[in-house]
């Protein structure tokens, strides 16, 4: 799903991702907890103005199940609080990263 919104980004913003690919080339899954805070970042990216697409599952009553965004170090920075995608959220390593990044922990 997370590829079908990529696909879908990349075909809409391409001068963009060709930019990002000769600088960083970068790429982060993230998790949301469920499809209404996935479509309030769709919503917070969309009011920003950011470059973004989203992908409606067909064979899910299509349900937001993915988008994908440009996120500026603003928007990263408000993102670092969501957990990594495909990530066991009950692995100790797991949790003990999210406090270190929430500053939780030395």
């Amino acid at each position: 799903m997370a590829t079908h919104a990529g696909i879908a980004f990349t075909t809409q913003q391409e001068p963009l991702v060709k930019k990002w690919e000769a600088a960083s080339n970068s790429l982060v899954l993230l998790a949301v907890p469920d499809e209404a805070t996935l479509q309030q970042l769709f919503e917070f990216a969309e009011g920003r103005g950011l470059p973004v697409a989203a992908f409606h599952e067909p064979d899910i009553n299509d349900e937001l199940t993915a988008i994908a965004l440009f996120a500026d170090d603003e928007v990263g920075a408000a993102l670092d609080t969501l957990p990594l995608a495909l990530r066991d959220p009950g692995d100790e390593r797991w949790q003990r990263e999210l406090l270190l990044r929430k500053g939780a922990v030395a």
